[in-house]
C-alpha cells in the first residue's frame, strides 16, 4: 500500500469527489486504497500528497483514477423487481404527457437505458419517449456507443423482448445513443435519444424537464454488498 495516513488518504479521496464527482466516502476504504495504489504504481508515486499534486498538474491521470474506480457490472434488466415498479409509473405519467424524458443517471455500458427505452415502447408505444444517459466513466459511454453485448448481459431479460428488440447481441428496434457526455458534479448537459422507437433520431442537448430519474447503484466491488437499486421519480 502507498505510504501515507488517513488524514492525506482522506484529502486526497475529498479532492477527487469535489474535482470529479465521484463520491469516494460512499466505498469501503480498503478498495479505494488498493484501485488508487494501482494507478500510483503507474506513475511511480509512493504518497497520496505526490499523487494529490501529480492530480493537479495531469488532467489525463484524472480519468484514468475514474476508470479504475468505476468498475460497472449491469445487465438487461437486471433486478427485475425494479423495473416492475417502474412500468406502471411511466404509465401513468404516459397519460397525461406527450413524451416522456427519463434520464439513466448511471448509464454504464448501456443496459440501463436500452432497458428504459424497451419498456417506454412496450408501456406507451413508439415515439413517446426520450432517454438522457450519463455515465462518469468515459470508457462505459464508449461501450453505449458501439452497442454489442455479450450472451452474458441478456441473461436477466425476458426471451421473447430480447427476440425482438435485438440480434447478434445488437439493438435492432430500438435507438442507438450517439451522442453522450461524461457526468460531472452539477451536471450542466445531459445528451439523450429523441423518439424513442424511431430509426432516425434528434440528438439533443436542450434541457427540458426531466419526468422520471433512473439511478440504479451498480456493485463496483467498492460499495458495500448487497445495496438495493433505487428508483426516483423527478420532481
Amino acid at each position: 500500500m502507498p505510504d501515507g495516513d488517513d488524514k492525506t488518504f482522506d484529502a486526497l479521496t475529498r479532492k477527487i469527489s469535489q474535482a470529479r464527482g465521484m463520491s469516494c466516502e460512499s466505498y469501503k476504504d480498503k478498495c479505494v486504497k488498493r484501485r488508487i495504489a494501482v494507478r500510483m504504481r503507474a506513475r511511480g508515486i509512493h504518497t497520496y500528497d505526490e499523487y494529490a499534486k501529480l492530480l493537479d498538474r495531469d488532467a489525463h491521470e484524472y480519468q484514468e483514477l475514474l476508470d479504475a474506480l468505476t468498475i460497472n457490472v449491469t445487465k438487461f434488466f437486471r433486478n427485475a423487481e425494479t423495473w416492475d415498479a417502474l412500468k406502471p409509473y411511466l404509465v401513468t405519467l404516459g397519460t397525461t404527457r406527450r413524451e416522456l424524458r427519463v434520464w439513466s443517471a448511471g448509464c454504464a455500458s448501456g443496459e440501463e437505458p436500452y432497458t428504459i427505452a424497451i419498456l417506454l415502447l412496450e408501456s406507451l408505444g413508439a415515439g413517446r419517449g426520450a432517454i438522457d444517459a450519463t455515465d462518469i466513466d468515459r470508457l462505459s459511454l464508449e461501450r453505449t456507443r458501439q452497442a454489442r453485448y455479450p450472451e452474458a448481459a441478456f441473461s436477466e431479460m425476458p426471451a421473447g423482448l430480447k427476440r425482438r428488440y435485438f440480434r447478434d447481441g445488437q439493438p435492432i428496434e430500438l435507438p442507438v445513443f450517439t451522442e453522450l457526455v461524461p457526468r460531472r458534479r452539477g451536471v450542466s448537459k445531459r445528451s439523450h435519444a429523441r423518439g424513442v422507437g424511431r430509426n432516425e433520431l434528434q440528438v439533443t442537448d436542450v434541457m427540458t424537464p426531466i419526468h422520471a430519474v433512473a439511478a440504479l447503484p451498480r456493485r463496483t466491488g467498492l460499495g458495500p454488498d448487497g445495496r438495493r437499486d433505487v428508483l426516483l421519480p423527478a420532481p
